[in-house]
């Protein structure tokens, strides 16, 4: 049989762009959106069951009801949020990285990146969390996007070599460290 089966959904949901899946503790899955730094989750209804047919094969004919909106939906603010550790970065449309506690709630700004671009959480250590994003900074070559991590809410480490920039940044916990990379995709002549 068919390795994957549908298990919530088809279902509009009420935003359109970027989101994050997050399962909560009772292992229930959200959709998480970013809207203008607060992150807002939606729960997907489970999908009905589509009747088995003869020698055990799901009828290809029957498929799922799709659930659609009875409004338009709101558009998600750029980049999705982040979560590690049961920390949510999301951020605002000016480019404010805003750090909260819980879904819904509005947090206190721990960076300023530049607008709409890539952000990644993780955990390290014991408690501890790495955030790394994108900020324009002002070098001998001009103004440039570079990449920066920050641990907890300490202060930011530039993360781009000297030279460089970076276009997108993300981490990846291996353990109880994080792998940082950055991609400087502009297309001049760089070291």
């Amino acid at each position: 049989g068919d390795v994957c089966r549908v298990t919530r959904g088809p279902v509009q949901v009420p935003f359109t762009g970027q989101a994050t899946l997050w399962l909560d503790d009772a292992r229930e899955l959200h959709v998480v959106f970013n809207q203008g730094g607060v992150p807002r989750a939606v729960t997907l209804p489970a999908a009905k069951p589509v009747s088995p047919a003869k020698r055990g094969k799901a009828d290809r004919a029957k498929k799922p009801e799709r659930l659609t909106l009875a409004e338009p939906a709101e558009a998600a603010t750029t980049p999705a949020c982040a979560v590690a550790r049961g920390r949510w970065f999301c951020m605002d449309r000016a480019g404010a990285i805003h750090k909260s506690a819980a879904i819904g709630q509005e947090g206190a700004v721990v960076a300023e990146a530049r607008a709409g671009t890539p952000m990644a959480a993780a955990p390290i250590g014991g408690s501890h969390v790495v955030l790394a994003y994108l900020s324009d900074r002002k070098t001998t070559e001009g103004p440039t996007t570079v990449a920066f991590a920050s641990l907890d809410d300490g202060p930011p480490q530039r993360l781009s070599e000297d030279g460089a920039g970076a276009t997108f940044v993300t981490l990846a916990p291996r353990g109880d460290e994080v792998i940082a990379m950055y991609i400087d995709a502009r297309r001049v002549l760089t070291p």
